[in-house]
């Protein structure tokens, strides 16, 4: 059995009836199951010989001061009297201490203070402090900000003057290393000296992985959440053994984050029924944590899609991502695929953004595991694997007559697909020959652009990115994504993007000139990036389809009220830091400055005048803004010589 034998010393050490003058060290990194592992030997030792028998298991990860110690070996020696109803004074349970542990704080040989057993009658007897042998578990020596070199001369002082038995569990390397640090003109020892004097028996835990692993289970109180993670056992255990870095705790904070999870949607029942999706919510939860506190995830968008990946790798030479590579390394699950929105998972990972429950919902019934005959055709072939013939033969057919009719409402479901289509092919599912696979894709893409479909509102949203083809689309990943076949789709998408943005934005830009004229106010709100308001066009350039002349003459016509807003809406359009998806408008905006001067002619010696200067005077800052931009970015396109 692992580590047996470090039990079968501890079981020989503690028992002993003699003083054996040293103690023992449990050394490993952390996580690596020290401290699981002297729990499970306290809990299941049986004394032979020695008749009572007291372990006090003492943390001192950010333990303050040596009387902070004392207090809390006090409080497991006697809970009573450090309870709430107990409070005895601060200064009466040291002495306690004292008297308990016979402890010389001072050094000077003598016993500095002393509690007489009757005084406390009633509460403990004489025989409590006489037939107690007490067995000390310090863990975590190494995180401990008391001085070490002070820290060491204490728990020598309980094994070397008061003959107690003391367990110390520490990350030896790491407490070598806080050694060097603190014994600069404190002492002349080595690390080496002082641990030979006080440690005869040092042992490597080495992590039990399996039996750890159903303590941590075991110890779920969420019933549903307990049922998972029995089942998937052997998962857990693959995952924290793929994962290469040998901590335990991640795997316990997973599992403990897990059930928190499993909890809060626990009144869902379709939800509670569905254990392949709790399943594979269980390995990905432990995947993300695990890289997580292990700093290589720090928000979800970490998450590299293969599809960019592959862009990256071959057109640009770049390697794979850390994150990418991290996650690449489990087997038992797509780790790339993160089932449910990104958003949810800054939040159960990170804390970020709280998200309801009925968001987590409807995004976890977004997903394959809950799709039923009202499951659009493409969804369900996706996961053509796991059809049976006649339905895959069915869907298929389905599918096959939308992607001949181009009868797609968008450009995502159109790439879905096209990546399934890719994939059938490879996998000899399906006969259809591959550039004519690719003509029919741009065929349809081209009828969405006809149709109004290819650049729609949803632009308009900060969060479309291009309308997500760097993350799948609808929760799924795109097949394929490392087909040149697929590249040069969406690179065609990409292309035809453009010229729909055209014909959006036109059309958006008679809707902004209407709105100019009756609300100045809210026109400001669209363009310019505010707390407030609906800032749908503020990096979008679709100020340069209006007509320079109208909008001159608008803003003339505007009471000065107006007029404030609109200036005022021009100086913030063209900030600096928003400046560079703007470049197009410059040509624009130099003719409306001209417009302007024209029309400014017709209100000289007037209060309007002022509103006119304003107005050219923001325009040259932002056409000075607008040019700085453009030549940066030349610059950056213009190979150097």
């Amino acid at each position: 059995m692992l580590n047996q034998h470090i039990t079968d010393y501890l079981q020989y050490y503690v028992d002993s009836k003699k003083n054996p003058d040293h103690a023992v060290m449990l050394n490993g990194p952390w996580g690596s199951g020290k401290t699981w592992f002297i729990k499970e030997f306290v809990k299941d030792f049986t004394p032979t010989y020695q008749e009572v028998m007291k372990f006090f298991h003492v943390s001192l990860y950010g333990t303050k001061s040596i009387e902070d110690i004392d207090g809390e070996l006090f409080r497991q020696a006697h809970p009573f009297l450090s309870s709430r109803s107990m409070i005895i004074g601060k200064a009466v349970a040291k002495g306690f201490m004292k008297g308990f542990l016979k402890i010389d704080l001072d050094g000077d040989g003598k016993e500095d203070f002393k509690i007489e057993p009757n005084d406390l009658k009633g509460a403990v007897t004489a025989d409590d402090l006489e037939e107690i042998k007490p067995v000390l578990i310090f863990d975590d020596l190494e995180r401990c900000p008391i001085d070490i070199i002070e820290l060491l001369g204490y728990i020598n002082h309980f094994v070397e003057i008061q003959g107690y038995k003391v367990i110390i569990l520490a990350h030896e390397d790491a407490l070598k290393k806080r050694w060097e640090k603190a014994k600069d003109g404190k002492t002349s020892h080595r690390y080496e000296e002082i641990k030979e004097k006080l440690v005869g028996k040092t042992f490597t835990v080495e992590p039990n992985v399996s039996a750890a692993i159903s303590s941590f289970v075991d110890d779920i109180e969420h019933e549903k959440s307990k049922v998972i993670c029995k089942k998937n056992i052997e998962a857990i255990e693959i995952i924290f053994n793929e994962s290469t870095y040998n901590n335990l705790r991640h795997i316990k904070r997973g599992i403990w984050d897990y059930s928190l999870f499993v909890n809060t949607i626990s009144d869902n029942a379709t939800i509670m029924a569905n254990d392949d999706f709790l399943s594979d919510m269980l390995n990905l939860f432990l995947i993300y944590t695990i890289e997580a506190r292990k700093g290589i995830m720090k928000t979800m968008h970490d998450i590299t899609n293969p599809l960019i990946q592959v862009m990256m790798e071959k057109y640009r030479d770049e390697k794979p991502s850390e994150v990418s590579t991290a996650l690449k390394k489990y087997s038992i699950v797509n780790a790339e695929n993160a089932l449910i929105r990104s958003e949810i998972w800054d939040f159960l990972l990170f804390s970020k953004n709280a998200v309801s429950i009925s968001t987590v919902e409807e995004s976890i019934l977004s997903t394959f595991y809950f799709y039923n005959e009202s499951t659009p055709a493409w969804k369900r072939l996706w996961r053509y694997y796991d059809l049976e013939d006649s339905e895959f033969r069915e869907l298929k057919k389905i599918v096959e007559i939308q992607f001949s009719e181009c009868d797609f409402e968008c450009p995502q479901i159109l790439l879905h697909v096209f990546g399934i289509f890719l994939q059938l092919n490879k996998e000899n599912l399906i006969k259809l020959d591959k550039q004519e696979l690719v003509s029919r894709a741009n065929m349809n893409v081209d009828i969405l652009l006809q149709r109004g479909l290819l650049y729609t509102k949803d632009v308009l949203s900060n969060e479309y990115l291009a309308f997500k083809l760097d993350r799948g689309w609808d929760g799924l990943g795109y097949h394929c994504v490392e087909s040149e076949l697929f590249i040069n789709v969406w690179n065609y998408i990409k292309a035809q993007l453009l010229v729909g943005k055209q014909s959006f934005l036109e059309e958006k830009s008679k809707y902004l000139s209407v709105l100019m004229a009756k609300d100045p106010n809210a026109f400001l709100q669209l363009i310019v990036h505010t707390n407030y308001g609906e800032n749908h066009f503020f990096d979008k350039p679709v100020l340069q389809y209006i007509c320079p002349v109208e909008f001159a003459r608008c803003f003339a016509n505007l009471s000065n009220a107006g007029k404030m807003s609109i200036h005022s809406a021009i100086s913030l359009r063209y900030e600096a830091f928003r400046v560079d998806a703007l470049v197009e408008e410059a040509e624009w905006l130099e003719n409306v400055r001209r417009e302007i001067e024209k029309e400014s002619i017709k209100y000289q010696n007037e209060v309007s005048s002022i509103h006119f200067a304003t107005m050219n005077n923001y325009i040259d800052n932002s056409l000075r803004d607008l040019k700085e931009a453009k030549e940066k970015a030349a610059s950056l396109t213009t190979p150097h010589t």
